[in-house]
């Protein structure tokens, strides 16, 4: 991690907090149904893997094409584009970005390589953050990443913003103050409430 004024992190998720579309979505309901079934069914494993960089997009598209029985360029140009045209609010991201001069912010993401090939990129997601952390580029998902990051800064006190109950746990085990997002507390509540602070 590039940190060069040694600020306290600010961690952001993406998947349910930044983002809440999903891969496939605009396949047809059938399909899109099939691939849940296959992906989050019997081969929920496979999923872990892909985020840890085990597989690749291709990899995954290979297996779904024979799982379902659709041809891979069908399946492969529906990822690409559901991939490129996530919706993000260009507002959040104004907010976020305001904060870098408080924090080093991290997109912090347990995520697959198709989103740092095609959503960051076409998102242009390296505006907003000082840093895009993907679990697929560093091979290991964010309950381990963590620990290390935030011993980067000793003297700081690290934030995150994250769905996960787990995570946000682990962030305060670790002495950070963890956001959880819940459907009364949204990003954007928790982004007014850090800013205030600060001011």
């Amino acid at each position: 991690m590039h940190n060069p004024f040694h600020k306290p992190i600010l961690f952001v998720d993406f998947d349910r907090t930044l983002c809440h579309d999903r891969f496939w979505r605009s396949a047809n309901p059938h399909l899109y149904s099939q691939i849940q079934n296959v992906l989050f069914g019997d081969h929920r494993i496979r999923v872990h893997a892909w985020m840890e960089g085990v597989y690749t997009s291709e990899d995954i598209v290979e297996f779904l094409a024979q799982e379902c029985s659709v041809p891979f360029r069908d399946l492969w140009d529906i990822l690409v584009h559901d991939c490129e045209t996530m919706h993000v609010s260009l507002r959040t991201l104004a907010d976020i970005n305001a904060l870098r001069d408080h924090f080093w912010v991290v997109l912090f993401t347990d995520n697959m390589d198709c989103f740092s090939r095609f959503t960051v990129p076409a998102l242009h997601l390296n505006d907003y953050f000082d840093e895009i952390m993907n679990s697929y580029d560093a091979k290991t998902l964010k309950k381990n990443l963590l620990p290390q990051m935030m011993a980067s800064v000793p003297d700081q006190t690290c934030c995150l913003i994250d769905d996960g109950e787990a995570i946000c746990m682990l962030c305060e085990e670790l002495g950070g103050v963890a956001y959880r997002i819940t459907s009364e507390k949204t990003l954007d509540h928790h982004l007014a409430v850090i800013a205030a602070e600060k001011n």
